[in-house]
């Protein structure tokens, strides 16, 4: 009598919610979702003008330093070049 309550027991677990694996299939689907409307927003503010005409102070101000520090306008160019923009705040 004990096994079959056992037995009964674990099918009604196994089938009454959602495996693990669908679940994170579930999980995976609305976090990729939820990146794709960030990416989205982000690209929105990165392509306005507001943001342009900041990145331009940014990279101006960097290279007018780089210049009163003493590097040449050649060397300050291909810092400037190669730097990525700072649009990571953490």
């Amino acid at each position: 009598m004990n096994r079959i309550f056992v037995a009964v027991l674990a099918f009604g677990l196994l089938f009454s919610k959602p495996s693990l694996a669908q679940q994170q299939q579930v999980d995976t689907e609305q976090l990729t979702q939820q990146i794709e409307v960030m990416f989205m927003a982000m690209l929105d503010v990165l392509s306005s003008p507001r943001m342009g005409i900041a990145m331009a102070k940014f990279y101006r101000s960097f290279y007018d330093g780089l210049i009163e520090q003493g590097f040449t306008k050649e060397e300050a160019m291909k810092i400037i070049s190669s730097t990525p923009l700072p649009i990571n705040r953490n």
